[in-house]
């Protein structure tokens, strides 16, 4: 059978004109068009897997670019007002998570489609082809919760049943489908942005251990530079006192030292607490709780002046960071 080459349909083979939409149908020319690509057989049919996933791509974008601009007023606001909001994250993983439930209910049910979707060309309805209400919206957006929660199963479903429906779109009673051809400019840029994802991935999976790792090399080099400082400003009093330890460690600051520096070595706290032996142990014998470990003195007043970080860690090398 023949189809007219401007909308699809069917025309007979004595026809000049196209008795749907009118067009001259040449009778040198012929297009056979295969019902899949049948224009009027693409409306209704199950949007797949990786439709979907180029669409939710697109999803998240926006929601990334939205969420970041409101987080940075919001973020900005905070800081005017308490000045830290390092204590505020929970808030802002609120506000994020209010966000993305807000566009997705209120687009699917107000539209049927996210903006996603409507660049893709597909949409949301009801099992039995009604539009979506705000509750069911509401239900599948549960649905999607629920896909998380088990390792996105609920989604993978979708490239294994006829009606490619996941899990939320049976919690909901709903199904996706095309409502258009999609740009070929989109899926080209879907399908290369599902390409590169597991790149990503990949090259992130080596690259962080590398960087875990040069992190962790910086943290116990400079550890070693607060750790020598103290030292030789514990030499100097030494000096400066005529063979005379420090009860206390504070002591040598301010004159030889601003302060007391915190100690970081490896992935251990971040502390300039100081823990102070009296017994004149030569031994290490911290609590490993972070910080310094200052050796103060013996039972009968001579003192050592040794001091150590305040840990249990093993350093990159796997020596015991407490025997710098």
């Amino acid at each position: 059978m023949s189809f007219c080459s401007k909308c699809g349909a069917p025309k007979t083979d004595d026809a000049n004109y196209c008795s749907k939409c009118g067009a001259l149908i040449e009778a040198d020319v012929q297009h056979e068009i295969p019902p899949a690509e049948n224009i009027e057989q693409i409306y209704g049919k199950p949007a797949g897997f990786w439709i979907r996933a180029i669409a939710l791509f697109f999803d998240s974008i926006i929601l990334t670019i939205a969420g970041g601009l409101i987080g940075a007023v919001l973020g900005f606001l905070l800081a005017l007002a308490v000045g830290d909001v390092s204590g505020f994250m929970p808030l802002f993983n609120l506000v994020g998570f209010v966000i993305g439930a807000a566009y997705y209910i209120c687009m699917h049910g107000s539209y049927g489609q996210t903006l996603g979707k409507m660049l893709i060309g597909i949409k949301v309805i009801k099992i039995n082809d009604e539009p979506l209400s705000y509750g069911t919206a509401l239900l599948r957006y549960i649905g999607r919760i629920l896909n998380i929660i088990t390792l996105f199963i609920g989604y993978i479903i979708v490239a294994f049943n006829r009606k490619k429906r996941g899990m939320h779109d049976f919690i909901a009673g709903t199904k996706v489908i095309y409502v258009k051809k999609s740009p070929v400019w989109a899926m080209v840029l879907g399908i290369l942005f599902l390409a590169i994802v597991p790149l990503v991935g990949i090259l992130a999976a080596v690259a962080i251990p590398k960087f875990a790792s040069l992190t962790r090399k910086a943290n116990e080099a400079a550890c070693k530079g607060q750790l020598g400082a103290l030292r030789s400003s514990l030499s100097i009093y030494y000096g400066d006192t005529e063979g005379t330890w420090p009860a206390r460690l504070e002591a040598v600051t301010p004159t030889y030292l601003q302060e007391i520096p915190n100690a970081k070595p490896g992935d251990g706290t971040n502390s300039n607490r100081v823990v102070v032996e009296k017994d004149g142990r030569k031994a290490f014998n911290g609590d490993g709780q972070g910080g310094w470990w200052y050796n103060s003195g013996t039972i009968d007043g001579d003192y050592t002046g040794d001091i150590r970080v305040n840990s249990f860690e093993t350093d990159c090398r796997g020596g015991n960071i407490n025997s710098w």
